[in-house]
């Protein structure tokens, strides 16, 4: 159960990137945050910390959930 969690928490974070990359560097940012979903999380994580925390915490929460609870 914590599993399908964590994948529908990616999923939303990940659109949410693809979103906020477009409306703060337009239309190539968000093509590029499409195919490079781990990296871009980590970017706009960083170039937004201090804009808006609560995507920071939800994209952080997304990349470490996966650490915390691995596949068994």
């Amino acid at each position: 159960m914590i599993r399908f969690i964590i994948w529908i928490l990616g999923g939303v974070v990940h659109l949410w990137t693809i979103i906020l990359a477009f409306e703060h560097s337009g239309f190539l940012a968000a093509i590029v945050s499409i195919f490079l979903p781990f990296l871009s999380e980590i970017y706009w994580v960083y170039k937004l910390w201090d804009v808006n925390t609560t995507y920071c915490y939800a994209a952080l929460a997304s990349l470490l959930l996966p650490v915390i609870y691995p596949k068994k």
